[in-house]
């Protein structure tokens, strides 16, 4: 009894949890003009679920995302934007191969390293909340964590598409997108950093 009561609290605790960080990145996105909150507010996002992993017992209130929102606000938007340039850039000269040039060795490589670029692009705002780095290695970083972890990028790609389907399967969730979109990505980028981390470790012992 007492179990089924416990686990029935901590349930009612998550839900809460993702139903304010919900309304916390909407808040945020709407006080930033939408363009430069969405950024922002999704690395806050990512950041409060890797503290949740930790067992941080942080308190979850507006003021403390704000906080996490502003202390990232540059850095989130230099990367997200710059993503966006560089995803547009690759587009068009994949168009620009499908249409002009008509070769397919090209095609299939510029298919590739967007491929790559979009796998990068998910380890970005993980790694800009956890590490201080500079813009410049926070995609080196990205890379890195990419290449060393396919099998938690592929996990990643599934949970997200896990959660898109759930999102469509059960109309409640659509109350909160974000949570559920992000929940998988910050966690097996969580799980990756940890990774290079504790080997970073043990060769420093040696």
């Amino acid at each position: 009894m007492y179990n089924l009561t416990n686990t029935s609290q901590k349930i009612g605790e998550y839900i809460l949890f993702v139903m304010k960080l919900q309304f916390f990145w909407f808040y945020t996105f709407i006080r930033y003009f939408f363009l430069f909150g969405f950024f922002p507010a999704t690395a806050a996002v990512i950041e409060q679920f890797i503290q949740k992993f930790q067992q941080k017992n942080e308190p979850l209130t507006l003021e403390n995302f704000l906080e996490k929102t502003q202390k990232n606000f540059k850095q989130a938007n230099q990367v997200g934007f710059l993503s966006i340039f560089i995803l547009l850039v690759l587009l068009i000269d994949l168009q620009i191969t499908r249409v002009i040039i008509k070769n397919l060795y090209l095609e299939v490589l510029i298919l590739t390293i967007i491929a790559v670029t979009l796998g990068t692009f998910l380890y970005l705002l993980p790694v800009i909340v956890r590490y201080d780095i500079s813009l410049k290695n926070s995609f080196k970083q990205s890379f890195f964590l990419l290449l060393s972890n396919i099998k938690n990028t592929i996990a990643m790609l599934l949970g997200m598409t896990l959660a898109l389907l759930l999102s469509v399967s059960i109309p409640v969730l659509i109350f909160v997108p974000v949570p559920l979109f992000l929940l998988s990505i910050s966690w097996f980028a969580y799980l990756s950093m940890r990774k290079i981390e504790k080997a970073n470790q043990e060769i420093g012992k040696e």
